[in-house]
């Protein structure tokens, strides 16, 4: 579990309101129009940003997302094993410069 564990909290950058994207078998494809990078999202990448086009400028902790995670899945997922999936999507998703922990003053959200 990364540092801060569930209770740090996260919030989605400018760019990931203003992505095109398209549903396929292996995820999603991702269109930035103002910078023309194209991204493949998986599908738990891209229900999280789902969720944060739902909650606009909220930020949300980790457990809060695992929560969400866990009731799409009717409660039949594993909770260590999609916490684990969580945070494995989290950090791609801050690498893609999509999400950034809050109060992280080294993250450029553009």
């Amino acid at each position: 579990m990364p540092l801060g564990g569930n209770a740090q909290r996260w919030r989605a950058a400018p760019a990931a309101g203003r992505l095109l994207s398209r549903e396929f078998e292996d995820g999603h494809v991702c269109f930035d129009p103002d910078t023309g990078e194209t991204l493949l999202l998986s599908h738990l990448a891209s229900f999280l940003l789902e969720i944060w086009s739902r909650h606009p400028g909220h930020e949300l902790t980790r457990a809060d997302l695992l929560d969400h995670v866990l009731a799409a899945d009717d409660g039949e997922a594993d909770a260590s094993l999609a916490d684990e999936l969580l945070g494995h999507t989290l950090d791609e998703l801050q690498q893609a410069g999509l999400v950034a922990r809050a109060g992280d003053s080294a993250a450029v959200l553009t």
